[in-house]
């Protein structure tokens, strides 16, 4: 026996953080600095550093969805996963994703910030709107469409699934965001 080492099972359920969650959401955040690059220049002030990483962090954490998704899916395997949050949360993040790859090989312009492209507000404004019209019935018909008592499972409830859902509900605010980052 080998002192020092410590074994850990991966059929524990609880699903909490480790640090494959983490190298994700440091993920996310690459994706939301590729998003604000064009943003930070145009920030004065206190307030406006504030609402700099307020977008920032909001961004970091939306983005990171589709990278944890496919971790906790293909790697860590916890119990009862994947749940609706996670899978909304992978969803929400997508229009993110795909338009920080857009915007990577975007030209500059003579400032040596990224130009508006077309393709860019394009592919974000569209990602968002399909992400809203797939959320809004999704969690209507969960939370408003089901009146009977739900019985709780014995599964604990991974802390993905309850931060997914809280970013599924406010999609008004991923929305704004995504309209900030457009300009």
């Amino acid at each position: 026996m080998r002192t020092g080492v410590v074994m850990v099972d991966r059929t524990e359920s609880g699903g909490g953080f480790t640090v494959l969650d983490g190298l994700a959401l440091v993920t996310g955040a690459a994706v939301a600095s590729v998003h604000l690059r064009s943003a930070v220049p145009r920030v004065a002030g206190p307030i406006g550093w504030f609402w700099a990483w307020f977008l920032f962090s909001w961004l970091a954490v939306v983005s990171a969805g589709p990278y944890l998704f496919l971790v906790r899916r293909f790697f860590t395997r916890p119990d009862g996963y994947p749940r609706l949050g996670d899978r909304l949360w992978a969803l929400a993040g997508l229009p993110w994703l795909v338009a920080a790859l857009i915007r990577t090989f975007e030209t500059p312009n003579r400032s040596g910030l990224p130009r508006s492209d077309l393709a860019y507000v394009t592919s974000l404004t569209l990602g968002l709107a399909v992400v809203a019209l797939i959320t809004v019935p999704t969690l209507a018909a969960r939370f408003l469409g089901n009146s009977s008592p739900r019985t709780r499972s014995e599964v604990p409830t991974p802390w993905t699934h309850r931060l997914g859902i809280c970013l599924a509900v406010s999609w008004p605010i991923q929305c704004g965001v995504g309209l900030i980052v457009t300009g």
